[in-house]
């Protein structure tokens, strides 16, 4: 099995497309009394987290349900006309590049074993009807008390030949109830960060997606407007962080590989907390 190297995740239009799908339901991992007290999961690979002593939740709240959080995983499977992913709360998009909807491969599932507490969602990016599909698994998963949860990534090729494929995992942070806040690149670990106070260094409190192990996978953390754009298959993740500005900021992490035939890439990530 092939490592996706996502391990941890602005285009021009003459118009853009704002939409905030209604709520599905979701799975939860509930951890009363712990550093993470809620992870939810959507069936679209949506997600949202409730920080102990945090009144907010932690990624950007749409309505209908405190699970419709601006967090999600996407894929795109063309360079620029085919990204997979959910309608999240205040992204906006090009009006060509608008993520389609995945469509779900069966029920959520939850497992719990040994205090490792995990949620999961099965879904197909691409239509199923050409050589241009895969089967997408995402897989959630806590363990009290840390203050971090991990996400593994499988991408099955449900094609007959090499296809290559971004994978972007991103949030519209909310860090102790603020939705502004600064950036910050870590160079040893490849985390990207949203953090709440300016600075050189990486001070609580903050909110990260880290690679796990470190990978050379592309990072992004800007501007809500500037940064949702980039899910479109291209131009990517540039490497680039407005660490030093107060943003209404989004984080998040991509990587493009190439899946063989019927083969299977997979990637894992930490999403870390830092302070009260």
């Amino acid at each position: 099995m092939r490592q996706l190297r996502l391990i941890g995740v602005v285009g021009l239009a003459v118009a853009a497309l704002t939409v905030e799908a209604a709520p599905a339901p979701a799975l939860t991992i509930n951890s009363s009394g712990q550093a993470l007290e809620k992870i939810w999961l959507r069936p679209n690979l949506q997600c949202q987290v409730r920080r102990a002593g945090w009144a907010a939740l932690a990624f950007r709240q749409g309505g209908g349900s405190a699970y419709n959080g601006a967090c999600a995983t996407f894929v795109a499977t063309k360079a620029t006309t085919e990204t997979y992913g959910p309608m999240l709360p205040g992204a906006t998009f090009p009006a060509m590049a608008v993520p389609k909807p995945y469509a779900p491969l069966g029920p959520q599932t939850a497992t719990n074993s040994g205090g490792n507490k995990c949620v999961e969602s099965v879904v197909r990016a691409g239509p199923g009807t050409n050589n241009n599909s895969f089967k997408v698994t995402q897989r959630d998963c806590y363990h009290p008390p840390a203050n971090f949860y991990t996400t593994a990534i499988d991408v099955k090729s449900l094609n007959s030949t090499p296809r290559t494929i971004t994978v972007y995992h991103a949030g519209d942070c909310v860090v102790r109830n603020g939705t502004f806040g600064f950036g910050f690149f870590n160079a040893l670990n490849g985390g990207i960060f949203c953090k709440k106070f300016p600075g050189a260094s990486l001070a609580p409190p903050a909110i990260g997606f880290i690679p796990s192990p470190p990978t050379a996978t592309r990072y992004l953390e800007a501007k809500r407007a500037a940064f949702w754009p980039r899910v479109n298959g291209a131009p990517f993740f540039n490497n680039t962080c407005a660490c030093g500005t107060s943003v209404d900021n989004v984080a998040g992490l991509s990587a493009t590989v190439t899946v063989g035939a019927s083969a299977t890439v997979s990637g894992k990530f930490r999403t870390r907390f830092l302070g009260p």
